[in-house]
Order: C-alpha cells, then sequence, then structure tokens
C-alpha cells in the first residue's frame, strides 16, 4: 500500500510460520495478555521461538515484568528482527529486561535453573517436520516444572491445520500435565491452551484490569479488539472438564508415540475443523461452568 509492504510474514521452507497482520497479532499477543490479567503479578516470564516478536512486544510493554527470557534455536531468525522493528527503540530485543539465548527450547529448560511466573511460546505448527515433541505430554510437563507455584503457561493450538484427532492428542497431553487447562479463541481458529502450577484464589477486579489502564498496552488491546477487559473473558472456550470430556478417547500425544500426530502433510478439507467445526459446536450445544 502507497509502496509500504501491507504485512510481513515470516516463511521456512516455503511454510508460513508467522506473521504481523491483525489474525496473527491478536492470538499471538493474547498468550501474555491473558496471563497479565490473571496473575497477582508476573515478575519473570519465559517464551520459548521468537518468530517475528510479536509475543515479545507484548511482555516489553508490560512495565510490571522484572525479567524476559527469550529463547530460539535460530540466530538467522533473532537477526531478522531488524526487518519487523527497524528503529532500535522499538524491538523487544533491545529492552534491557530481555536476556536471549540461542538454545533449543526443550534443552533450555531442562538445563535451567530459572522459574518463572509465565511460560509461553510462539512455536512453529505442530505438523512441521521436526516441531512434533514440542506438543508432548513430556514437553509440557517440563513447562510445569518450570513454573513457579501459581504461574500460568499459556499454548498455541492451530485448529486450522489439525485433524480433530490430532487436537485431541494435543489437548489430552496438555490437560495430563496441567489438571486445571482451559481453551481460548485467540483469532479465528487460532485457539490458545492455558495451564497452571496450582493457581488459586479469587480474581482481584482491579489487578484483572489494570492493563487496560496502562495507556501504551491499553491502545494495543483496543487495536486488536479487546476494548474491555470482559471481551478478553468472551473468548473462553471450554475449562478442563470440558476438553477432558471432549479429547477422552484420544491417547497424549507423547514423546514415544510421535505419529498419534498423523499429519506429515496438511490434513484434508473434511477433517479439519476448518470445516467440521466440532469443537465450537460442542461448545455452542453443551455449556460448561467456568
Amino acid at each position: 500500500m502507497l509502496g509500504e509492504p501491507y504485512a510481513k510474514r515470516l516463511l521456512t521452507n516455503s511454510y508460513t510460520m508467522s506473521g504481523v497482520d491483525l489474525p496473527p497479532l491478536r492470538y499471538m499477543k493474547f498468550f501474555v495478555y491473558w496471563p497479565l490479567a490473571f496473575h497477582p503479578k508476573v515478575e519473570k516470564a519465559l517464551l520459548i521461538s521468537y518468530g517475528v516478536g510479536s509475543t515479545a512486544k507484548a511482555l516489553t510493554d508490560s512495565q510490571e515484568i522484572e525479567q524476559i527470557d527469550i529463547v530460539d534455536i535460530s540466530r538467522e531468525i533473532l537477526e531478522a528482527d531488524i526487518v519487523v522493528y527497524p528503529g532500535l527503540a522499538e524491538s523487544p530485543l533491545s529492552d534491557p529486561r530481555v536476556t536471549v539465548y540461542v538454545e533449543d527450547g526443550r534443552f533450555y529448560l531442562l538445563t535451567t535453573e530459572e522459574s518463572y511466573d509465565l511460560i509461553t511460546a510462539e512455536p512453529p505448527p505442530p505438523a512441521v517436520s521436526g516441531v512434533v515433541n514440542l506438543y508432548t505430554l513430556e514437553y509440557f510437563q517440563l513447562l510445569f516444572d518450570r513454573l513457579n507455584e501459581g504461574g500460568y503457561a499459556t499454548y498455541w493450538l492451530p485448529l486450522g491445520s489439525l485433524s480433530v484427532g490430532d487436537a485431541e492428542a494435543i489437548v489430552q497431553s496438555f490437560c495430563a500435565v496441567f489438571g486445571d487447562c482451559s481453551l481460548w479463541r485467540g483469532a479465528q481458529l487460532e485457539m490458545v491452551l492455558v495451564g497452571s502450577r496450582n493457581a488459586r484464589g479469587i480474581l482481584d477486579r482491579e489487578k484483572f484490569e489494570r492493563q487496560w489502564r496502562d495507556v501504551r498496552v491499553a491502545r494495543e488491546l483496543e487495536i486488536l479488539g479487546f476494548e474491555t477487559p470482559e471481551l478478553l473473558l468472551a473468548t473462553f472456550v471450554g475449562d478442563s472438564a470440558f476438553l477432558k470430556r471432549w479429547a477422552m478417547d484420544r491417547p497424549p500425544l507423547a514423546d514415544v508415540f510421535p505419529q498419534r500426530l498423523r499429519a506429515t502433510r496438511r490434513p484434508s478439507p473434511k477433517s479439519t475443523f476448518a470445516s467440521s467445526g466440532t469443537l465450537l459446536h460442542e461448545r455452542a450445544t453443551g455449556p460448561v461452568a467456568f
């Protein structure tokens, strides 16, 4: 438009991994906005997989977070940050609270002694070669083990590129680790799984709404369609009882059974949520308490 790109998109091996148009921005920043609303105070956060930096930008926009660790296996992806954020001051990587580790995410979780109030990720789609082990029971357990008591993990569930069975296997893995798992709608069919390490307590309305009192964050929330705190709550799809009931007939995705994720190639349209809408239809006909 007028000599400028409409949006930027990250492709790896001809596969679109991330982008900065509105739907990806909405769900990638949702990974941060949700736990910041529900957690009393997120002081330490970990992001695994950088992508185009949208989730990282939501982290650095928050003034309450004191330490932000970013892990990505690709130095080239991190160096491409200058394409999305040509001004140094705007780049999340230039924030003094950020420490970057060029490392495999699972190896980092296995070896670090750090623990966090929030762990989130911007991983490639689970059907991409070499990525399945970022969606397994064992991997989600590593996330749980590195959370502080009461901390949250948020994770991507891309229903538009998964068969129903594949989604069930991932949900089974996540909910087997996070007993209080829940599902939220980030944007279109880009869902967000949320789990905690024994989060307890009554939600404080003033703390829940604090992001909307931060001028910088509130402006971004408005752009993404979260003009009020109530609109964040409106993205709720289902709680742990709903998810466990929905996926009860599917074994969890595990390191020793990676082919439970069958989609070595993109599923046929007949097997995708894009055409069947199975999960959302069940939500509409069988509401559950939250």
